[in-house]
């Protein structure tokens, strides 16, 4: 068992991956609802908890379960009234002095994306010790759980949330202490159908952009890739096409982004080490990265004196550091984190960091080197989630064998040798991510093949 970015990932009866994957249901939802109040109560006074959800097709569904079972608690419950991305619940608990709030997600189109995240009453995350002891107590009294959990009602709240214009002025504010835009800037927004809908877009038109979107609405009936670096080419091509100044992809529930200028596509760790002259200057002295991040990112810190803590992979390390003040900016592949703004990797830290030196980004963007670009991949070898573990000592064999320098963590693999570096890793359900950078196409290639074949 691991948990990776904050989805508690779970094996067993319970066939999760992250709170989550195919076997991902109402019962699942009960039982890990029943399994986190029932810890956390006996920790904790617990009064007050909101439940959200995203746009996905059963989410609300979901989280009616979770009022229902926070109500038979004795808990005074509340449930956001449509779709909102993570960073409104975030906000919201600590805004209105919730004691908890659990996040029901589909987050992509796949069934094994479905997650709950647990938030705590600061808008952080909720410790790893916690996490870990309700995933002992779910397989350790998975029957009692089930027993509790057998008969499920769809329960109303006994208050609805409606964060709509608070948020977004919330969000507005947090964009214009990030940035003064010297010129109307065209910015599009590829919102990819889920729940950032009519929160970034609004917040960006308060501060007099123009914005133009695509893909707009929470839609669980359309088919969107939910990956938002592989969508960059075609937001790229829309930049062009409407003579746009940058374009944005992001995630189904707005926590990763893309970014497409008319010179380039960026990750945000890329879009960073092109600041990072400027943001040492005030902004960062500390940057916690991920070590799917780009070499680039590192050297830029380097020649700048930004002291630099390597993580593993997970959105989770990132806040941990900077809700420790450890550092003062955490980022990835697919956001950034920022001290004392919301307490997660979010997509609008991003956009706000890009905009706000948007000049600079179309600037020296065509300056990565094509070998220190940094390339993704998802792929579904198709493997039994218990099968996973022996998948990545494997692969750790493959790059050993190609003379690669081979670190294991507990569900990656990361090397670098000449060539480049690689970082393979276990997502969410059966799915693995390889990030790589360099001449490592043939080593690629043989990672995909071998997982497939396994």
């Amino acid at each position: 068992m691991y948990e990776q970015g904050r989805y508690l990932r779970l094996r067993g009866d319970v066939s999760c991956g992250g709170l989550a994957g195919v076997e991902f249901n109402e019962g699942v939802v009960a039982v890990v609802t029943e399994a986190v109040l029932w810890y956390l109560s006996r920790r904790r006074d617990l009064h007050k908890i909101l439940i959200g959800f995203d746009g996905r097709r059963k989410s609300e569904t979901y989280s009616r379960v979770s009022v229902f079972i926070s109500k038979l608690r004795g808990l005074e419950t509340a449930l956001t009234l449509y779709p909102v991305p993570l960073s409104a619940v975030s906000w919201l608990v600590s805004e209105y002095k919730f004691d908890l709030a659990m996040y029901i997600t589909g987050c992509h189109a796949p069934s094994r994306y479905c997650g709950v995240k647990i938030i705590d009453s600061d808008g952080s995350y909720l410790a790893d010790s916690d996490l870990r002891e309700i995933e002992r107590i779910i397989h350790r009294e998975l029957e009692d759980l089930r027993e509790t959990c057998e008969t499920l009602e769809l329960a109303s709240p006994d208050i609805i949330v409606d964060p709509g214009r608070d948020y977004v002025e919330h969000m507005a504010s947090i964009l214009s202490s990030m940035f003064e835009h010297r010129r109307a800037l065209r910015v599009m927004l590829d919102l990819g159908r889920g729940s950032g809908s009519g929160y970034l877009d609004e917040s960006l038109r308060r501060l007099g952009l123009e914005v133009k979107c695509i893909n707009i609405g929470a839609d669980p009936d359309v088919d969107v890739v939910t990956e938002p670096l592989q969508r960059l080419q075609r937001a790229r091509e829309l930049v062009l096409q409407h003579g746009l100044d940058v374009g944005f992809c992001l995630d189904y529930d707005a926590d990763e982004v893309g970014i497409a200028v008319p010179e380039g596509e960026l990750c945000p760790a890329e879009m960073l080490a092109l600041l990072m002259p400027e943001l040492s200057r005030r902004e960062v002295k500390r940057l916690a990265c991920s070590i799917t991040s780009p070499s680039l990112l590192r050297e830029s810190c380097i020649q700048v004196g930004v002291e630099v803590t390597e993580t593993p992979p997970g959105a989770r390390f990132l806040s941990e550091y900077v809700a420790r003040e450890t550092a003062d900016m955490g980022v990835d592949e697919l956001g950034v984190a920022l001290r004392g703004k919301i307490p997660l990797r979010d997509s609008l830290h991003t956009i706000a960091l890009t905009l706000s030196r948007i000049d600079l980004v179309r600037e020296r963007a065509e300056s990565i080197p094509e070998n220190k670009k940094l390339k993704t991949l998802i792929l579904d070898p198709g493997a039994r989630e218990s099968h996973l573990a022996d998948n990545m000592e494997h692969v750790a064999r493959l790059l050993e064998e190609a003379n690669l320098h081979t670190a294991r963590g507990e569900y990656y693999v990361h090397a670098v040798g000449e060539r480049g570096r690689i970082v393979v890793l276990q997502d969410i359900g059966r799915l693995v991510r390889i990030c790589y950078e360099g001449k490592m196409h043939d080593v690629v290639n043989k990672v995909v093949a071998s997982l497939h074949s396994l």
